[in-house]
């Protein structure tokens, strides 16, 4: 017997062992690829044999950042998954999750301030995806008790994160946050009506600039500058007089330069 064949064996006798579901892990990437192929080939083994009596649920990750040609190779390929579950009526489910506003990558970076993740502060896989799909599979334990996991990848994180000092203010949070909306707005016509970062998230940067000090709505006005039209305003933000008023004293005291409101 080949390993092939033996794994799926294996695979076989733990799905007959007890009731409780399981999920697979999809990226889209040949580990996750190599395991959720094994699982249906097993699943519709055991359709045949009439024993495919608990569901097994795909779960993958929308990050929201990735590029346009890879967003679209990975939506493609769930839609495909979804369509031969259906076609061969397997007991199976996809799930894609995705992160929080308040977690979501654009929202960090320029809304918080967090740093580009690097070697040592490796926050965008906590963020956007163990976090998100740690939600849905804590709601899908409650609900049967346990479940059992089948990971195409080591799932550990290193132990030696060191605690990151926020190296973006919000100057450079602003020309970050401008130089992507002109991107966006450079590559709108190959993006097929989408956009590199949603009004939700943008909305979040906001109120992420609020609690920093920006009282002038500043995401937002930046925003619709490059053609969003993005219809938010905070109860605590400043009205278009205040900001007139702010933004003349700080020309009669010669901070218009430094201090110049967005």
């Amino acid at each position: 017997m080949n390993k092939i064949e033996s794994t799926k064996q294996l695979l076989k006798q733990q799905y007959l062992q007890d009731d409780r579901p399981w999920v697979v892990t999809f990226s889209g990437g040949k580990d996750s690829s190599t395991v959720l192929h094994l699982t249906v080939e097993v699943l519709l083994e055991l359709k045949k044999e009439k024993k495919d009596t608990k569901t097994i649920y795909i779960v993958s990750s929308d990050t929201r950042v990735e590029m346009p040609l890879i967003d679209k190779y990975f939506f493609e390929k769930i839609e495909e998954i979804k369509s031969f579950i259906n076609k061969e009526q397997l007991n199976m489910q996809v799930a894609v999750v995705t992160p929080d506003a308040k977690d979501s990558f654009w929202s960090l970076l320029m809304g918080k301030g967090y740093p580009s993740p690097n070697q040592n502060f490796r926050w965008c896989t906590d963020k956007l995806k163990i976090k998100p799909a740690t939600k849905f599979l804590t709601s899908l334990s409650s609900e049967n008790k346990s479940i059992i996991m089948l990971l195409g990848v080591r799932s550990n994180e290193s132990q030696t994160r060191q605690k990151a000092v926020v190296p973006f203010k919000m100057a450079t949070r602003k020309e970050l946050f401008r130089d992507l909306l002109k991107i966006e707005q450079d590559l709108s016509s190959n993006l097929e009506g989408k956009y590199l970062i949603n009004d939700e998230d943008i909305i979040q940067i906001q109120k992420e600039w609020l609690h920093d000090g920006d009282f002038f709505e500043s995401a937002i006005n930046i925003a619709n500058e490059y053609g969003r039209n993005i219809r938010h305003e905070s109860k605590k933000s400043f009205s278009k007089n205040e900001k007139n008023y702010f933004s003349s004293l700080c020309k009669n005291n010669k901070l218009y330069q430094n201090h110049k409101i967005a």
